[in-house]
Protein backbone atom coordinates (compact mmCIF):
# COMPACT_ATOMS: atom_id res chain seq x y z
CA UNK A 1 0.00 0.00 0.00
CA UNK A 2 1.18 3.50 -0.74
CA UNK A 3 2.11 5.73 2.21
CA UNK A 4 -0.56 8.05 3.56
CA UNK A 5 0.32 11.44 5.03
CA UNK A 6 -0.81 12.69 8.43
CA UNK A 7 -2.64 15.59 6.80
CA UNK A 8 -4.62 13.23 4.55
CA UNK A 9 -5.67 10.98 7.44
CA UNK A 10 -6.62 14.05 9.49
CA UNK A 11 -8.71 15.33 6.57
CA UNK A 12 -10.45 11.97 6.21
CA UNK A 13 -11.18 11.96 9.95
CA UNK A 14 -12.81 15.39 9.71
CA UNK A 15 -14.83 14.34 6.67
CA UNK A 16 -16.02 11.20 8.45
CA UNK A 17 -17.30 13.20 11.41
CA UNK A 18 -18.92 15.76 9.13
CA UNK A 19 -20.58 13.31 6.75
CA UNK A 20 -21.83 11.07 9.55
CA UNK A 21 -23.59 14.10 11.04
CA UNK A 22 -25.01 15.07 7.63
CA UNK A 23 -26.33 11.56 6.96
CA UNK A 24 -27.92 11.55 10.42
CA UNK A 25 -29.56 14.91 9.69
CA UNK A 26 -30.92 13.62 6.36
CA UNK A 27 -32.15 10.44 8.07
CA UNK A 28 -34.06 12.46 10.66
CA UNK A 29 -35.45 14.86 8.03
CA UNK A 30 -36.72 12.10 5.74
CA UNK A 31 -38.16 10.23 8.73
CA UNK A 32 -40.13 13.31 9.80
CA UNK A 33 -41.39 13.86 6.25
CA UNK A 34 -42.40 10.21 5.84
CA UNK A 35 -44.30 10.24 9.13
CA UNK A 36 -46.03 13.50 8.19
CA UNK A 37 -47.16 12.03 4.85
CA UNK A 38 -48.44 8.89 6.57
CA UNK A 39 -50.35 10.95 9.15
CA UNK A 40 -51.97 13.05 6.40
CA UNK A 41 -52.97 9.88 4.55
CA UNK A 42 -54.34 8.30 7.72
CA UNK A 43 -56.39 11.36 8.68
CA UNK A 44 -57.75 11.74 5.13
CA UNK A 45 -58.71 8.06 5.02
CA UNK A 46 -60.43 8.39 8.40
CA UNK A 47 -62.43 11.39 7.17
CA UNK A 48 -63.56 9.46 4.07
CA UNK A 49 -64.55 6.47 6.18
CA UNK A 50 -66.59 8.49 8.65
CA UNK A 51 -68.37 10.64 6.05
CA UNK A 52 -69.16 7.63 3.83
CA UNK A 53 -71.23 5.99 6.55
CA UNK A 54 -72.57 9.14 8.24
CA UNK A 55 -73.46 11.07 5.09
CA UNK A 56 -74.58 14.70 5.31
CA UNK A 57 -75.66 14.20 8.92
CA UNK A 58 -71.98 14.20 9.85
CA UNK A 59 -71.56 17.79 8.65
CA UNK A 60 -74.89 18.90 10.11
CA UNK A 61 -73.78 17.69 13.51
CA UNK A 62 -70.90 20.23 13.35
CA UNK A 63 -73.11 22.97 11.93
CA UNK A 64 -71.53 22.75 8.47
CA UNK A 65 -73.55 22.80 5.27
CA UNK A 66 -73.34 20.00 2.72
CA UNK A 67 -71.68 22.36 0.21
CA UNK A 68 -68.91 23.30 2.62
CA UNK A 69 -68.59 19.65 3.54
CA UNK A 70 -68.09 18.76 -0.11
CA UNK A 71 -65.31 21.33 -0.40
CA UNK A 72 -63.73 19.93 2.74
CA UNK A 73 -63.89 16.42 1.29
CA UNK A 74 -62.33 17.68 -1.94
CA UNK A 75 -59.41 19.13 -0.04
CA UNK A 76 -59.07 15.91 1.93
CA UNK A 77 -59.06 13.86 -1.29
CA UNK A 78 -56.31 16.02 -2.77
CA UNK A 79 -54.30 15.68 0.44
CA UNK A 80 -54.78 11.89 0.39
CA UNK A 81 -53.74 11.63 -3.26
CA UNK A 82 -50.69 13.86 -2.75
CA UNK A 83 -49.52 11.99 0.34
CA UNK A 84 -50.03 8.64 -1.44
CA UNK A 85 -47.90 9.76 -4.39
CA UNK A 86 -45.22 11.04 -2.02
CA UNK A 87 -45.14 7.74 -0.13
CA UNK A 88 -44.98 5.66 -3.33
CA UNK A 89 -42.84 7.82 -5.63
CA UNK A 90 -40.56 9.98 -3.49
CA UNK A 91 -40.22 7.22 -0.87
CA UNK A 92 -38.99 9.31 2.06
CA UNK A 93 -39.06 6.23 4.28
CA UNK A 94 -36.70 4.42 1.92
CA UNK A 95 -34.39 7.42 1.79
CA UNK A 96 -34.39 7.57 5.59
CA UNK A 97 -33.41 3.89 5.75
CA UNK A 98 -30.51 4.40 3.32
CA UNK A 99 -29.15 7.38 5.25
CA UNK A 100 -29.62 5.49 8.52
CA UNK A 101 -27.50 2.67 7.11
CA UNK A 102 -24.91 5.23 5.95
CA UNK A 103 -24.83 6.80 9.42
CA UNK A 104 -24.10 3.39 10.96
CA UNK A 105 -21.35 2.61 8.45
CA UNK A 106 -19.73 6.00 8.92
CA UNK A 107 -19.83 5.47 12.68
CA UNK A 108 -18.07 2.10 12.33
CA UNK A 109 -15.23 3.53 10.22
CA UNK A 110 -15.00 6.58 12.46
CA UNK A 111 -14.54 4.27 15.43
CA UNK A 112 -11.61 2.62 13.63
CA UNK A 113 -10.01 6.03 13.22
CA UNK A 114 -10.61 6.85 16.89
CA UNK A 115 -9.20 3.55 18.16
CA UNK A 116 -5.92 4.06 16.31
CA UNK A 117 -5.64 7.77 17.10
CA UNK A 118 -2.84 8.64 19.51
CA UNK A 119 -3.04 11.06 22.42
CA UNK A 120 -1.13 13.58 20.28
CA UNK A 121 -3.91 13.57 17.67
CA UNK A 122 -1.97 11.61 15.04
CA UNK A 123 -2.27 8.02 13.78
CA UNK A 124 0.02 5.01 13.92
CA UNK A 125 2.03 4.75 10.74
CA UNK A 126 1.24 1.08 10.15
CA UNK A 127 -2.53 1.73 10.47
CA UNK A 128 -2.77 4.63 8.03
CA UNK A 129 -3.07 2.53 4.82
CA UNK A 130 -5.86 0.35 6.24
CA UNK A 131 -7.72 3.40 7.57
CA UNK A 132 -7.43 5.14 4.20
CA UNK A 133 -8.69 1.97 2.46
CA UNK A 134 -11.68 1.76 4.83
CA UNK A 135 -12.44 5.42 4.14
CA UNK A 136 -12.31 4.93 0.37
CA UNK A 137 -14.43 1.77 0.48
CA UNK A 138 -17.02 3.52 2.65
CA UNK A 139 -17.54 6.37 0.20
CA UNK A 140 -17.60 3.99 -2.75
CA UNK A 141 -20.36 1.78 -1.30
CA UNK A 142 -22.54 4.25 0.59
CA UNK A 143 -25.38 6.46 -0.65
CA UNK A 144 -24.16 9.91 -1.68
CA UNK A 145 -25.21 13.14 -0.04
CA UNK A 146 -27.30 15.10 -2.59
CA UNK A 147 -25.14 17.81 -4.17
CA UNK A 148 -27.87 20.42 -3.87
CA UNK A 149 -28.09 19.79 -0.12
CA UNK A 150 -24.42 19.35 0.71
CA UNK A 151 -23.36 22.99 1.10
CA UNK A 152 -26.27 23.91 3.35
CA UNK A 153 -25.92 20.80 5.53
CA UNK A 154 -22.15 21.26 5.79
CA UNK A 155 -22.62 24.88 6.87
CA UNK A 156 -25.16 23.80 9.49
CA UNK A 157 -22.78 21.12 10.80
CA UNK A 158 -19.86 23.54 11.08
CA UNK A 159 -22.16 26.06 12.77
CA UNK A 160 -23.15 23.41 15.32
CA UNK A 161 -19.50 22.55 15.96
CA UNK A 162 -18.64 26.19 16.62
CA UNK A 163 -21.70 26.62 18.85
CA UNK A 164 -20.83 23.50 20.87
CA UNK A 165 -17.25 24.74 21.27
CA UNK A 166 -18.55 27.97 22.77
CA UNK A 167 -20.94 25.96 24.94
CA UNK A 168 -17.97 24.15 26.50
CA UNK A 169 -16.48 27.52 27.48
CA UNK A 170 -19.80 29.10 28.52
CA UNK A 171 -22.04 26.26 29.77
CA UNK A 172 -24.51 28.61 31.43
CA UNK A 173 -25.31 30.55 28.26
CA UNK A 174 -28.38 29.43 26.26
CA UNK A 175 -27.59 27.69 22.98
CA UNK A 176 -29.74 30.10 20.97
CA UNK A 177 -27.58 33.03 22.11
CA UNK A 178 -24.34 31.18 21.39
CA UNK A 179 -25.69 30.26 17.94
CA UNK A 180 -26.48 33.92 17.28
CA UNK A 181 -22.99 34.92 18.42
CA UNK A 182 -21.43 32.46 15.97
CA UNK A 183 -23.60 33.80 13.12
CA UNK A 184 -22.72 37.43 13.86
CA UNK A 185 -19.03 36.66 14.29
CA UNK A 186 -18.83 34.77 11.00
CA UNK A 187 -20.79 37.48 9.17
CA UNK A 188 -18.32 40.12 10.39
CA UNK A 189 -15.36 37.98 9.31
CA UNK A 190 -16.91 37.43 5.88
CA UNK A 191 -17.58 41.16 5.37
CA UNK A 192 -14.03 42.05 6.41
CA UNK A 193 -12.62 39.47 4.02
CA UNK A 194 -14.77 40.77 1.15
CA UNK A 195 -13.79 44.39 1.79
CA UNK A 196 -10.10 43.50 2.10
CA UNK A 197 -10.17 41.52 -1.17
CA UNK A 198 -11.95 44.39 -2.90
CA UNK A 199 -9.39 46.90 -1.61
CA UNK A 200 -6.48 44.74 -2.74
CA UNK A 201 -7.95 44.38 -6.24
CA UNK A 202 -8.49 48.14 -6.45
CA UNK A 203 -4.90 48.78 -5.34
CA UNK A 204 -3.53 46.34 -7.89
CA UNK A 205 -5.56 47.94 -10.69
CA UNK A 206 -4.54 51.48 -9.82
Amino acid sequence: MKPVSDSEIAREYRVLRQNMSIHAALRDEYTRKAKAAEIVLLISSLIFGVTTFAGNNFFSFFGVSAEVGSIFLGIASIAALTSSLIILVIDWKGQAALHNEATGRFHEVLQQFRVHRTSQGSWCEDQKPSLAAAYEDLHRNTINIPNRRFSGLKARYLHQVETNTLKDSHPGCPLIILSLVVSIRDAIKALKSIFNDSSQRNDSNS
